[in-house]
């Protein structure tokens, strides 16, 4: 009854002007609290368990920094308090978050809202009471104002918002059930990844400890191969400094052989023709690099001649030895093929000795008259002389020799073919013994031809070496792996073991994304990173992904929700290049969220069911 008075109280303003009705509301606002305080509970907006500091003769700001009010200033539409406490029922100090409006909500979930959405025509309480004010304040208006039609014509349909609690709350408590249940199982699949992933832990641990056995002696044979290497490679330094040093003092040799006064003359302002420096002259041997200017003196009188190549800075390296060598004289081909030599026809080749040869006879004659006998002295006879001597006739011999050896041939070719006349019988007996000693021969041959195999060829020291470490590296590479992998889930992580191994993926757009834990993530062929870590509860990152065009690497952001399977739910790009991914996986579940579910609670402004 004292509701519907205060309501006739608040209906009779319309026939005030706005000036007074403000006036008149804020004296009647504060009467109805203390005379209708039935209507809106103890305290509108105020939770069970703050109730006592509302009571009372006055009321103290929470902050405690005004002084003390008259509870007649409890929800009068004013904002006296700074952190708005002596407003919990009205809207008078929205845009804080210390003081919010309490929804009872019977049946349902309590929850709390800002103080913004009290009395805004919204009904974000299921029971209501959040635009309770409002209703009272003006019963015929709001956004759910009705027009109801009646045989005296159309009437409005007071504001109301209706109490839904108890239909929420069976809804509630069905979510609820089924929340508690996916925590449950996501709990019990974590708890059984995270003995796994101990025992796979122990298991790498005993690996690593196998392979770390077999380093010592691995270390040991590289050490010794690296020394016996060493050696080798200090040998072969020295091979080569000598080389190099017999080839300087060769092209140094050469050099002053047909250059013996050439020298660099360096000048300035980068040009040949600048002033002289001489304290910046060298010898020809050395490579002047770029940037130096001057010339090179091939004939050492220190002026620059007119065939004496110059330099200014921008010109490449010069060596004045290559500059100054003399050019070889090139033949001309007319002048160099003979024209006693038709075209198609293979020139002659003459040997040295034969161009020494060439007069010789007429040569030894001469010297034969010129050096007579004298004082009874023998003349000096060489042994070349000596062995030509009666060649002539040694020759006419082979000749002879040759036409017997000719003869004899042809009388074998007649035994043959008085041979091949005999029976057909000894013919097959002959053909016979024949082929098998043909096939005699033939093996022989073969045999004689056939390459022995090639014996393997002895390793130097430096590649022995590079076997050892080869070796060592490859033990050192797998307990990197392996320890890669345990590092890659820490102690505190241990509930998404399961995801080890595991690739799911999703068609979100254009894109397909698809990640494999704790190895990558890409967006269709494009790479969004490798496995960075986790960043904290329920998050983690994917880094050092394939460079956006004029951007940073991709990058992708993991965001858990707790659920029994592992699913992407949605991945947005909040950011250039930088991605976020809502997955879900039973490492997310937590009890704390589960002893939540399963006791009552209060929804805050920014929670969901």
């Amino acid at each position: 009854s004292s509701h519907v008075e205060c309501q006739g109280k608040w209906l009779r303003e319309g026939s005030m002007s706005p000036t007074m009705r403000q006036t008149h509301f804020r004296i009647q606002l504060l009467t109805c609290l203390g005379t209708c305080g039935v209507a809106f509970s103890a305290v509108l907006g105020v939770a069970p368990a703050d109730e006592a500091r509302y009571s009372g003769t006055t009321f103290s700001c929470f902050s405690g920094d005004e002084p003390a009010l008259p509870t007649q200033a409890i929800n009068d539409g004013f904002c006296d308090c700074a952190d708005g406490s002596d407003e919990p029922g009205s809207g008078a100090c929205a845009g804080q978050e210390k003081t919010l409006f309490y929804c009872k909500n019977e049946g349902s979930t309590p929850r709390r809202i800002y103080a913004s959405r009290v009395g805004d025509g919204i009904c974000d309480c299921c029971d209501g009471s959040d635009e309770a004010e409002l209703a009272a304040r003006h019963p015929n208006l709001g956004r759910e104002m009705q027009q109801t039609r009646t045989w005296m014509g159309t009437s409005a349909t007071p504001f109301t918002c209706s109490d839904t609690c108890a239909e929420q709350g069976r809804l509630e408590q069905k979510e609820k059930a089924r929340r508690i249940e996916v925590l449950k199982q996501g709990i019990a699949k974590q708890d059984e990844g995270r003995q796994k992933a101990i025992a796979r832990r122990q298991e790498r641990e005993v690996e690593i400890k196998q392979l770390e056995s077999e380093l010592p002696p691995l270390q040991e044979a590289y050490t010794q191969a690296k020394v016996l290497a060493d050696v080798e490679r200090e040998a072969q330094k020295a091979a080569k400094e000598a080389e190099e040093a017999a080839k300087t003092k060769a092209d140094v040799d050469q050099c002053y052989v047909h250059s013996p006064a050439c020298m660099w003359r360096q000048t300035g302002s980068c040009s040949p023709e600048g002033n002289r420096e001489p304290d910046k002259d060298d010898n020809c041997i050395k490579t002047l690099p770029l940037g130096s200017s001057g010339f090179c003196d091939c004939n050492g009188d220190g002026v620059k001649g007119d065939t004496e190549m110059g330099y200014d800075c921008d010109a490449p390296s010069r060596n004045c030895c290559e500059v100054c060598a003399p050019q070889k004289e090139v033949v001309s081909e007319e002048a160099a093929e003979p024209t006693s030599v038709s075209d198609g026809e293979e020139k002659p080749q003459v040997s040295e000795y034969s161009k020494w040869m060439d007069g010789a006879e007429e040569k030894l004659a001469d010297q034969s008259e010129e050096k007579p006998e004298e004082n009874g002295e023998k003349p000096q006879v060489s042994e070349y002389s000596k062995w030509m001597d009666g060649a002539e006739e040694k020759l006419a011999e082979d000749q002879t020799t040759d036409s017997t050896a000719g003869a004899d041939d042809s009388n074998a070719e007649t035994s043959k073919d008085e041979n091949a006349a005999a029976p057909a019988e000894d013919q097959n007996t002959d053909s016979t013994a024949g082929a098998d000693s043909g096939n005699a021969e033939t093996s022989k041959e073969e045999t004689a031809a056939s390459p022995a195999p090639d014996e393997p060829k002895a390793k130097t020291a430096i590649e022995q070496e590079a076997e050892a470490k080869e070796k060592v590296d490859e033990v050192n590479r797998k307990v990197a792996s392996i320890r890669a992998k345990i590092d890659a889930i820490p102690d505190e992580y241990l509930g998404y073991a399961g995801l080890d191994g595991v690739e799911i993926s999703k068609k979100i757009g254009e894109f397909d994304y698809k990640i494999n834990f704790f190895q990558d993530a890409k967006q269709d062929y494009t790479s969004l990173g490798s496995w960075g870590g986790f960043d904290g509860p329920g998050k983690a990152t994917f880094e050092g992904g394939t460079r956006c065009w004029d951007g940073p690497e991709r990058e992708l952001k993991i965001v858990f929700k707790c659920d029994v399977e592992a699913q992407i739910l949605d991945v947005i790009e909040p950011s250039k290049c930088v991605y976020q991914a809502t997955v879900t996986a039973a490492g997310a579940c937590t009890t704390e969220e589960l002893e939540l579910q399963s006791s009552s609670r209060v929804i805050g402004p920014k929670e969901e069911l």
